[in-house]
Order: C-alpha cells, then structure tokens, then sequence
C-alpha cells in the first residue's frame, strides 16, 4: 500500500508535473488506539499501515487541464472532523428541507473522513458497508449533487485503482464511477492511465 503512494510520487516527478509533494515520516507513534476508541471504529489495516510510517502525507500535482490530490488526514483530523461531521448532522437536520435529510445525518454519523479536498469534499469509509464514498461539501446547497456515491469498496481497493491515476481529482466523480466504485476505462481518465 504504501508503496503505491510512493510509486505516484515517483511516476510524478518522473513526468515533471508541477506538483507540491510534502511526505513525513513518523519519528513519534501517535496513539491510534486512542483514535479509533474515540471514533468507535476499528480502522482499516491498510490505512494504519500507512499511519505507522507517515505523519503527513499531501501530494498535489496539475497538468494542463487536470488535477490530483492525496490529503491524507491525521488520526487526530480524523477525530476533529468526524466531530465536526456529527454537529454538522444535527444542525443539517434541524434547517434543511431537504426530505432526504434523515438519512443523509445517518450517513454523517457512519462516516470515517480519511482523505481530504481543498474544496472541502472528502473520502469517508462507511462503517456500514466498508465502502468508501463521498462526502460533497455542496450538499448544504439544499440538493444531494454527490453526496455518498460509491468511489470504491474498501480503502485497499481505493489506493490500488486510485494510484493507477495519480491520485486524479474529478469535479464530478460520476463521471469516473460506475455501481461498484472508481471505473478506469471510463473517459475522464483518459491521458493518465
């Protein structure tokens, strides 16, 4: 897994894209154990992996008309952000008219954020499911847009298909899903393969 990240870095620099790659190495052991109590969730393997040997990871490249980003948030994001998911669900519920409103503060209270946007969209792993999907920052736009839709069926399967593609950010990721998560020979891919 980790070796994935690495190998997009890699692949990045190689082809000279105008990228900001800012990697560190853990020198301390966060608690982990810690986390995931607090979060009341075990986390995936292969995200702890990753943990364990890095403290920050953010890449983000551009080239011509496209874009990448791998924010991944620290154990201690994670935490901040679900809590701010969790009051940002009870406050959804309690202004939006939205009819789906109910279900979308169940999804809010299941979701783990694990990666970031800079548009304020995130990955989340669904403890329902394992899935990994979409958090939409737009959804306050009182319409779904994106919200929940299914980029992959686990965080292993995210990293393998995702990393094919440099980490590749999509403004309308329907585009590159199909009912079973990400979907490489789908056209918005194209040039990056």
């Amino acid at each position: 897994m980790i070796e994935l990240v690495l190998n997009v870095v890699k692949r990045i620099q190689n082809d000279k894209y105008n990228a900001d790659i800012n990697i560190q190495y853990n020198d301390t052991t966060e608690d982990l154990l810690t986390t995931e109590n607090n979060i009341d969730i075990t986390l995936p393997d292969e995200l702890k992996m990753i943990h364990d040997k890095f403290s920050k990871v953010h890449i983000s490249w551009k080239r011509n008309d496209k874009r990448g980003y791998f924010v991944l948030l620290s154990l201690k994001e994670i935490y901040r952000v679900k809590e701010d998911f969790k009051t940002f669900a009870t406050d959804f519920c309690l202004y939006s008219e939205l009819d789906e409103k109910e279900s979308i503060k169940q999804d809010l209270l299941s979701w783990i954020p694990v990666l970031y946007f800079p548009n304020g969209d995130y990955f989340c792993i669904d403890t329902r499911t394992g899935a990994i999907v979409l958090f939409d920052h737009e959804i306050t736009e009182d319409y779904l847009n994106l919200h929940g839709i299914k980029i992959a069926n686990n965080f292993n399967e995210l990293i393998k298909k995702w990393s094919k593609v440099l980490f590749v950010d999509i403004y309308d990721w329907s585009l590159g899903v199909d009912e079973n998560g990400l979907n490489l020979s789908e056209k918005i891919f194209d040039g990056i393969l």
